[in-house]
């Protein structure tokens, strides 16, 4: 299978590229609320400082503790999302899975024994 990656570029550099053309081909609006969007890059980030809620970012149609992620072999499933729109996804989707259940898809969190709580 051929690499794809341009020669030379990290991962980093590929999502940035990626998102810079999503942005472009959605005319600088967002996917989920088509409102207009800073261009990615556009903010310098800080630690402890929130982007600004418009700020272009590289989302996922199918958030991580979706069924239908990884079922669509080959197709590209990113779109570009305004901040806002995809904190709000994301922490949707957090919240609307049981705690058992992330603690299992996380593979980072060993479930705890019976009877022991944190």
């Amino acid at each position: 299978m051929k690499d794809r990656r341009r020669s030379g570029e990290n991962w980093t550099q590929k999502k940035r590229r990626q998102l810079n053309a999503l942005f472009q081909i959605q005319g600088g609006k967002c996917f989920w609320c088509k409102c207009d969007m800073l261009p990615p890059g556009s903010h310098e980030n800080r630690r402890g400082v929130k982007p600004p809620l418009n700020l272009a970012t590289y989302d996922h149609m199918d958030d991580r503790h979706s069924p239908e992620r990884g079922k669509h072999a080959g197709e590209f499933r990113n779109v570009a999302a305004c901040w806002k729109c995809n904190f709000e996804r994301g922490r949707q989707g957090h919240l609307a899975t049981p705690i058992e259940q992330r603690r299992t898809d996380s593979k980072r969190h060993p479930t705890p024994p019976d009877g022991w709580s944190r």
